[in-house]
């Protein structure tokens, strides 16, 4: 499975083209592309007898193999041939040299192995794009009740304007596809220790007055989203709500310690909620610090509020 970064082909010369000159950097082959029924199908016959530095040379060796690929246009997914048991060691090591071939042609960064394999290339090629009909945001869909177009089809028959939003719609999802994978995969991460995460100031600073203040018991009430890891699917529980609560002998430093001792260690800062400075400018001295609220009647409607505090 390729990500094709917004980079499509239709024209079997155009794809051809591009096959010849990332294949040929490696290579010594021969390409050949025909469109037949409604795919690209390219036959690669190289020469792997000499290594990469035959190249120069002109015409193939005794020595070479074939490799067949399928390319359904305006899709993300690349059908290739399986190897027999007979193929050459020479050949199997070169493979991920060929890899890299496809990722310059297709403009992305790695090709994705799908669990998806049968005799029937033109089976497959149908689950595939079946595959990406499904959801609310299906290309396919999309296209086809915005412009009764179908993806396949020839882009050139459209009018200009309609191939410009479609293409623009195509390279949309693609780039949202990506930042969700960005944000989940940033979710599962451990932050490593920074100076950001540190409150700006040292407890205290912001007035001598205020480190004799000594709250024993304070509680606050975070809604957030929460990564679950070994859950099904990706593992995120939507909108999860719980009340904190600390309680000790000097609240605030020891929330600072969370700060200094860099305990806190799910893939996002320390809420704003838990600045020792903030809760001292926002709370202290009013009557909110002094009063008790249950859960049900919280004036806690958003994330990370404070709920109330306690002096003793």
């Amino acid at each position: 499975m390729v990500d094709t970064n917004g980079k499509m082909f239709r024209d079997p010369k155009v794809l051809q083209d591009e096959i010849t000159r990332a294949v040929g950097a490696y290579f010594k082959h021969q390409v050949r592309v025909v469109q037949q029924n409604e795919s690209l199908w390219v036959e690669i016959e190289f020469d792997i007898g000499s290594g990469m530095n035959s190249r120069a040379s002109k015409g193939l060796g005794e020595r070479t193999e074939r490799m067949y690929l399928v390319y359904p246009p305006h899709s993300s997914f690349l059908f290739a041939t399986s190897f027999k048991a007979s193929t050459s060691t020479r050949l199997i090591e070169s493979f991920p040299i060929l890899m890299q071939a496809f990722c310059v042609v297709f403009g992305c960064q790695e090709i994705e192995k799908v669990q998806l394999e049968g005799k029937d290339v033109t089976k497959l090629i149908g689950l595939a794009l079946e595959k990406l009909s499904q959801g609310a945001f299906s290309l396919y869909r999309v296209c086809a009740s915005m412009f009764d177009f179908n993806p396949l089809e020839n882009p050139e028959h459209l009018r200009k304007k309609r191939r410009e939003v479609i293409n623009m719609m195509m390279c949309e999802q693609r780039k949202q596809e990506r930042e969700n994978l960005l944000e989940r995969e940033e979710k599962n991460k451990v932050v490593a220790k920074s100076r950001i995460r540190k409150p700006k100031h040292k407890f205290a600073s912001i007035g001598a007055d205020d480190a004799a203040a000594k709250f024993n018991s304070l509680c606050f009430k975070s809604t957030n989203d929460f990564v679950v890891p070994g859950c099904s699917g990706d593992g995120v529980v939507s909108n999860f709500s719980c009340f904190i609560r600390f309680e000790g002998s000097n609240v605030l430093q020891g929330i600072e310690a969370l700060y200094e001792n860099d305990l806190v260690v799910q893939g996002r800062e320390i809420p704003q909620a838990l600045d020792p400075n903030e809760i001292l400018a926002k709370h202290l001295g009013t009557e909110e610090s002094e009063k008790e609220v249950s859960g049900d009647e919280s004036p806690a409607d958003t994330t990370n509020t404070v709920v109330w505090m306690k002096t003793g």
